[in-house]
């Protein structure tokens, strides 16, 4: 009987406790407004939403069906889709270096990078999209070497699912096309079945989504091309802060040795002789070409370029070890690169519970994650004192309201931007209504105006624990007129 890998077993030990203490961490912080809002879509099963596509719905309300309308249960589709990739890079480092000691601290340290270890728990599109593209990955280097159907099959079914998970899931398939025009082993398989059969399942497992987006003039296809083009000017400065950024989510000294990798993964030694290396590559480089440039005219967000690093990890483990150079103490470096990464994700996570730095909401992330529920749960009291219904500004208030309340609140579009709540039918507002509106927003809500009367409340944040009651103005509208809740927008 085969003896049992020692990395694999430590590896699995590993991703079990992490995911405990991620489940754990789950159930002590709020939502973030978007998660809340995925929450509501969750409720509305469909094909497509006005933002992004359909799987992170879907996993939610998977994950609430098993453990309710908690904050666990709306994130626990993320924490295990995290366990999962920490898996498959595990396995695609040790195919690609051959090592599985190599492979284990590779998988280690993208567990504990902050980037990933904030993805696989706050659940937004990027967990199921982490998932897809690992899986897509994975058994894209198997038909590649192989030119097996069945394994061009399963990649055709994870392609689909990662374009069913967020719309950057095309730079997946542009990576494929990629590798397979510009290297040997791709050029042959294109001469057979298998990559067109795997492309017509990925195209058959994404239909519904594209379907629903033409039904929806564009839906989020078109809400993210134009948040994407938004604003473009030139900004000197943005190709340093995407690195210092970069730098900063993925810790940064995995960072530098990514770019290492970017540099030399795509020369014809590795094109020719060592072409699964090539094949990650193509998967990597060319989003953190696209979302380099890209920061010279606009403001890149650091989750863009993330699932780069899903396939430039391993990569980066071959070109250190051997590949193209040979790692010196290597010990230190990585217990240097592991101890950096372990630091900044404890900070974090630290600062989510505890907010040990005092800092700005606009300085500070983790304040996405405190005060909503103390908020929403003295607004619902309040209206229940007034006997009114509540009401709201823009997507993210309104779906916090909506999941700690578990009532129904009145959504007023927000002039910035529109959201899924202005595709959905609106809901006739009752007579009396308390608003609460963000103190970004100047004058009355537009809910209130042709009201009887109109109040403005004084209802102060608490100071023992985090409270977002600070950050709106409520007022207590009575007699509104009978008509909808929502004017909509033209789009």
């Amino acid at each position: 009987m085969k003896r049992p890998d020692p990395y694999t077993l430590a590896l699995v030990a590993v991703i079990f406790v992490v995911a405990v203490l991620r489940m754990i961490f789950a159930s002590m912080v709020d939502l973030a407004p978007d998660e809340a809002y995925y929450w509501v879509w969750s409720q509305h099963p469909a094909a497509g939403y006005f933002d992004h596509p359909p799987l992170v719905a879907w996993l939610i309300r998977l994950g609430t069906a098993v453990a309710g309308n908690t904050t666990l249960g709306v994130r626990i589709g993320a924490i295990l889709c995290g366990a999962v990739v920490s898996w498959i890079l595990y396995v695609l480092t040790r195919r690609v270096v051959g090592s599985s000691a190599w492979a284990f601290w590779a998988a280690i340290l993208a567990t504990f990078s902050p980037i990933f270890s904030t993805g696989a728990v706050i659940h937004t599109p990027d967990a199921a999209l982490s998932l897809t593209w690992s899986l897509a990955a994975w058994f894209a280097l198997k038909a590649f070497e192989t030119n097996a159907n069945k394994y061009w099959i399963v990649c055709g079914v994870a392609v689909g699912l990662a374009l069913l998970s967020k719309h950057s899931a095309f730079m997946l398939v542009a990576g494929l096309g990629l590798y397979a025009m510009t290297c040997k082993a791709g050029r042959d398989c294109l001469k057979t079945s298998g990559p067109v059969l795997g492309l017509a399942l990925a195209a058959l497992v994404a239909a519904p989504n594209l379907v629903w987006n033409i039904h929806n003039h564009g839906g989020s296809l078109a809400f993210q091309a134009n948040h994407a083009a938004a604003v473009l000017s030139f900004h000197a400065m943005g190709p340093l802060e995407f690195i210092l950024g970069q730098a900063g989510v993925l810790s940064p000294l995995l960072f530098a040795a990514v770019l290492a990798f970017v540099l030399v993964g795509w020369r014809r030694r590795v094109r020719f002789a060592r072409t699964e290396v090539y094949l990650m590559w193509c998967l990597a480089a060319p989003i953190l070409m696209l979302t380099f440039v890209l920061s010279m005219f606009h403001k890149v967000e650091a989750n863009w370029p993330a699932i780069a690093y899903l396939a430039a990890v391993p990569g980066m483990v071959w070109a250190l070890t051997g590949g193209w150079w040979y790692m010196k103490k290597r010990k230190l470096w990585v217990s240097l690169a592991l101890g950096l990464a372990v630091f900044m994700t404890l900070f974090i996570h630290a600062q989510a519970l505890w907010q040990l730095v005092s800092l700005s909401d606009l300085r500070d992330p983790t304040s996405r994650l405190r005060g909503w529920k103390v908020m929403s749960l003295r607004a619902r009291d309040l209206a229940t004192q007034l006997h009114a219904g509540l009401a709201s500004e823009g997507y993210g208030p309104v779906s916090e309201l909506m999941f700690y309340t578990g009532t129904q609140v009145v959504y007023e579009p927000n002039s910035s931007r529109l959201s899924q709540f202005d595709l959905w039918k609106s809901m006739k507002k009752p007579k009396r209504i308390l608003f609460a509106q963000p103190r970004t927003t100047q004058g009355q809500p537009g809910l209130c105006k042709g009201a009887g009367i109109v109040r403005k409340l004084s209802l102060e944040p608490e100071s023992v624990r985090p409270d977002k009651t600070g950050d709106f103005r409520f007022w207590l509208c009575v007699d509104l007129a009978e008509k909808d809740s929502v004017v909509k927008t033209k789009r």
